[in-house]
């Protein structure tokens, strides 16, 4: 990224900053919901945003989603920050229970304040157009391409060979989309480009497989939960919350966060075995739909949220 692109970037940070502020100020709302990711950016913008709000007597939700202190502990400074966003917060919602439980060995003192609730989408999953006999297994990589995304990884498993013909998609942007213009990649990687919401079941409808080959700064990837909603198997790095999302090898596979090398032997088994028999992939779709039914979809999301905002008004 250059240092205009950057210095870019971070005046549209302080300009969207200023005008939430403002919007915080003169807004007679009672509850101000700030969703935040437990990285330092973010954790500095938004602990601004909430003692506004907290100055203009307002209840304070704040609402994490992911970030790297998720994974690893922060430093002095860094956690002095969430002490202190925490604080002046009157609920703490998190993505998953095993977010609940870190955070509240991490920060004790705050634990009554936190609660968790799933991500969700709005889709009526369609069964009848999945197919699982095509010509060749088509494997997607979906998201930021990035090094905590993994997405190097993806590239190093595409270079693998299978027993089968694999065709492997990447839709998204980020610093490393410079990878897709290598020669030996553009023959193995097709770039897919990005998407809006309403091309999100056309994409998932061509994809077999998601592989989310994470490192780190991983919650509860909305990806996942969009890739079972059509019936396509995920593949993802135990990281986070994502080993709550979904039973390993009934409605997704589950790889063991290791090193680079280990990580894509382990991808490149998933991918071997679930392209080798059409039944096991057929099984795993099924119940990635009904595990999206059950878990990931809005309206429970949604009337749990709700109880939330009226537990704080009441």
């Amino acid at each position: 990224m250059t240092g205009k692109n950057i210095q870019f970037r971070t005046l549209r940070s302080i300009i969207q900053t200023v005008r939430s502020a403002r919007s915080i100020l003169f807004d007679r709302s009672e509850i101000f919901h700030s969703n935040t990711a437990l990285n330092p950016k973010s954790i500095l913008r938004d602990l601004v945003l909430c003692a506004i709000a907290a100055a203009s007597r307002k209840k304070i939700l704040l609402h994490v989603h992911g970030g790297l202190y998720l994974d690893k502990p922060a430093g002095a400074g860094s956690k002095l920050l969430i002490e202190l966003l925490f604080m002046i917060s009157s609920k703490i919602v998190v993505l998953s229970l095993t977010e609940k439980r870190n955070i509240s060995i991490r920060f004790p003192r705050y634990s009554e304040k936190i609660e968790y609730l799933y991500n969700g989408i709005s889709c009526r999953p369609d069964r009848t157009k999945r197919s699982y006999e095509r010509a060749a297994l088509v494997v997607g990589f979906v998201g930021r391409f990035v090094v905590e995304k993994g997405f190097d990884l993806f590239i190093e498993i595409s270079r693998c060979s299978f027993p089968f013909p694999v065709e492997f998609v990447a839709y998204g942007d980020g610093p490393l989309r410079a990878l897709l213009l290598e020669q030996s990649v553009r023959d193995k990687v097709h770039y897919g480009g990005t998407f809006n919401f309403r091309q999100t079941r056309e994409v998932f409808e061509k994809l077999d497989l998601l592989a989310l080959p994470s490192r780190a700064g991983e919650g509860m990837p909305m990806v996942i939960i969009e890739a079972m909603a059509m019936g396509c198997v995920p593949i993802a790095t135990e990281l986070g919350s994502i080993r709550e999302m979904m039973q390993n090898e009934t409605s997704g596979i589950l790889i063991q966060h290791q090193d680079d090398e280990q990580m894509i032997r382990g991808f490149v088994k998933a991918i071997s075995s679930l392209g080798t028999s059409i039944s096991i992939r057929a099984s795993l779709s099924r119940a990635a739909i009904d595990n999206f039914e059950k878990n990931f979809n809005i309206d429970g999301n949604a009337e749990r949220l709700n109880q939330i905002y009226m537990s704080l008004v009441s």
